[in-house]
């Protein structure tokens, strides 16, 4: 084995295997990589490479295709498990002996379990110590969100932090610890998030709206902790406000970030709706014996009708902008309708996100930092044909 992935890896990346063999210089000879998830098993056969005989494969793709998203619950209020694909990989050995015969080395080599987990780094991350992401009692490892240290967020945001654990030793997530401070730093509250299962890759949710924050409270700092208090992760602090109030409609989105976790975004600025109406008619047949005059003649038919609603932010912060970014990349965004009375029966509903053009303004630039986006909901009219 000269080169596989770690223990835990971001599916969005490479996913490289690199063997070498001392019988790659056989007849036919190939490396077959046996990759299963679940009760699926893919087998690909992989030539040498023509100077060294190497047997190189990515299998991010493979691995994507087992990559549920669905699995996800926005109404979860605790712990649950993250999407991930948790393979196993084995290596048959398959050519041509001197006697003509053919041979297959059944299970030359299996390597340990591994997970793939549901993360996109930036180049400069990629490079850096993966190992460092994963969850352990001797060193804190680090939360898989995308926001930066002291970016605004508000008393009402809902947010579902993601992390991976460890497959060496039994993994049980205690607890979110989420402190409130003032001005200064100093310790105002404590709130703690009990988690409910044991996995190796999760998501916790930190909804700000179900705590009654202290009146000096100016920052948060959330982090893991163990049975015995102790940090499993990192802290990360925010600055925290109350929502402003807004005479227009407000809108918070929920968007599935890079790293994997899914975090709030408020428009609470002007918000206008346009319908747009696609049809197509027949001309039906009068009968001049029974029709009359409110007999309808052109009647329409297979009618698609589309909402577009366009939301406007009021002034954001340069911080904001890794967000609004990932915002118009996601693929999983969904529009807080908790407090919408248009929405009896739906506490959140999925939203597609109609920009393909983000340009990030910063107050270095005399800039007003503030922003207009175009979303539809990502579900079926029903219309009369």
């Amino acid at each position: 084995v000269l080169t596989e992935p770690l223990e835990f890896s971001p599916i969005y990346h490479a996913v490289y295997f690199r063997l070498d063999s001392t019988n790659k210089a056989e007849n036919n000879f190939k490396y077959v990589y046996k990759i299963t998830v679940g009760s699926v098993t893919r087998k690909i056969n992989v030539r040498p490479e023509p100077i060294n005989g190497y047997g190189v494969i990515d299998i991010q793709n493979h691995l994507k295709d087992f990559l549920i998203e669905d699995i996800f619950d926005i109404t979860d209020v605790d712990f649950q498990d993250a999407p991930k694909a948790e393979y196993v990989v084995k290596i048959d050995e398959s050519y041509i002996d001197g006697g003509g015969n053919p041979v297959l080395n059944v299970d030359e080599h299996i390597f340990t379990e591994k997970i793939a987990y549901n993360t996109r780094f930036s180049r400069n991350e990629l490079f850096g110590d993966l190992s460092a992401y994963e969850i352990s009692t001797a060193t804190p490892g680090k939360l898989l969100v995308n926001i930066k240290p002291l970016t605004t967020v508000f008393q009402d945001d809902l947010f579902f932090i993601h992390f991976i654990g460890t497959l060496l030793v039994a993994f049980k997530p205690a607890r979110l610890q989420i402190y409130e401070l003032n001005s200064s730093g100093g310790l105002l509250a404590t709130t703690l998030i009990t988690g409910d299962l044991d996995t190796n890759s999760q998501l916790v949710t930190m909804d700000l709206g179900l705590i009654t924050f202290n009146a000096l409270t100016k920052f948060i700092q959330f982090r893991l902790i163990n049975l015995d208090s102790n940090p499993i992760t990192e802290s990360i602090r925010l600055r925290i406000e109350e929502r402003e109030c807004s005479t227009y409609s407000e809108v918070k989105l929920i968007y599935l970030d890079a790293k994997g976790s899914y975090n709030s975004l408020n428009f609470d600025g002007a918000k206008s709706r346009k319908v747009n109406v696609k049809s197509k008619a027949f001309r039906q047949f009068i009968d001049p014996l029974t029709d009359n005059e409110l007999s309808r003649g052109i009647q329409k038919y297979f009618i698609d009708s589309t909402e577009i609603i366009t939301i406007n932010t009021f002034m954001t912060e340069d911080n904001h902008n890794i967000m609004f970014e990932d915002l118009i990349k996601s693929p999983r965004v969904f529009m807080d309708l908790r407090n919408n009375t248009e929405f009896d029966n739906m506490d959140f509903a999925p939203i597609e996100i109609l920009e393909r053009r983000f340009n990030p303004m910063e107050t270095v630039n005399a800039q007003i930092p503030q922003y207009e986006i175009d979303i539809r909901f990502a579900f079926e009219e029903v219309n009369r044909l």
